[in-house]
């Protein structure tokens, strides 16, 4: 119940930092690096889907579901971290925004790194919600990717707002 309690807490933080950084505009001297990162973001699932099917087929045998659920959720921790960063990045003027990713991003890191050992995740989430706990880490990143489209969204209307 802790782990999931854990990532209702990370999914509620990135929110509400996604949520308030949206109302700056990015710097644009950071957009040499926030730009090449966020793509790196939008095509990461598809790398490890790739990356996930030749290891299960060729090198990973049993507990399937067990290292399906568990990709996903540690993959999901990550991604939220490298949003956090990249966030920090764009607005790194304002230090509220600065504060609330550097707590977000450790926290992030931090939920990545102990539920890394698949032991653990199968002790922890797994045990409690079985197969079902793919769908812990695929809300996650659904929720990761609505909030991408929103900012992508509401950047767009302050460009077009601007000119």
């Amino acid at each position: 119940m802790l782990s999931i309690i854990l990532t209702c807490v990370l999914v509620s933080a990135f929110f509400a930092i996604e949520f308030f950084s949206g109302k700056y505009a990015a710097e644009e001297k950071t957009l040499k690096v926030t730009r090449p990162l966020s793509i790196l973001l939008n095509v990461a699932p598809l790398a490890g889907i790739l990356i996930f099917s030749v290891l299960f087929a060729f090198v990973l045998k049993g507990q399937l579901w067990e290292r399906i659920s568990h990709a996903v959720f540690v993959l999901a921790a990550w991604m939220y971290a490298t949003r956090f960063y990249l966030i920090l990045l764009s607005h790194f003027k304002k230090k509220r925004v600065v504060a609330s990713c550097l707590v977000g991003m450790v926290y992030a890191v931090a939920l990545a790194v102990y539920f890394t050992p698949l032991n653990r995740y199968v002790a922890l989430p797994y045990a409690l919600m079985n197969r079902y706990s793919v769908f812990l880490g695929c809300g996650l990143l659904i929720v990761f990717y609505a909030m991408t489209i929103l900012d992508h969204i509401r950047k767009k209307a302050m460009n077009h707002a601007a000119i």
